[in-house]
């Protein structure tokens, strides 16, 4: 006669807990990488708006003519050679969808500027040839995290 007359048949708790126990193991680290997965998904897209809306932003300025009113020969020097408002040297932001876009002009970057020589006219106007247009792009509610840069120089090629 044996002493254990029948033989066990299953697992044991103990065999069923550890198996559950690396079953979580490797759920958890899947679960985590799922998650670093979204979140950079996530900063992918918010950095692509940002692009986007400093290319938008650049195509603008590009679109815009330094001189609008330069072959307009019934006004003056001065008024010929008047710059858009948007195009006005200093710090511009401006807000949408959750990001402020900052445009920062600089005239005659990197080139000096001269005088009108297309007008023989007693108030010569003296000539910006060129502005350099820094763009950057941040979420409003960090401002001081920039996801988008770029810079541009608006050159006026009558002069060059």
């Amino acid at each position: 006669m044996h002493l254990f007359s029948k033989p066990h048949a299953g697992y044991t708790i103990i065999e069923v807990l550890i198996a559950v126990g690396i079953f979580a193991i490797g759920f958890l680290a899947v679960a985590g990488l799922q998650i670093r997965a979204v979140n950079s998904a996530t900063n992918a897209r918010v950095i692509t708006q940002a692009l986007e809306m400093a290319d938008a932003r650049a195509e603008f300025y590009h679109a815009l003519p330094l001189y609008p009113n330069f072959t307009d020969t019934t006004l003056s020097s001065a008024e010929r050679f008047e710059t858009p408002a948007q195009l006005s040297e200093g710090l511009n932001e401006t807000h949408a969808r959750g990001y402020t876009i900052q445009t920062r002009i600089k005239d005659n970057q990197p080139f000096a500027a001269v005088e009108n020589i297309y007008t023989h006219s007693a108030d010569p106007a003296t000539v910006v040839v060129s502005k350099t247009i820094s763009i950057a792009v941040f979420e409003t509610a960090h401002p001081g995290k920039i996801l988008a840069e770029m810079e541009m120089v608006k050159i006026w090629d009558k002069d060059l």
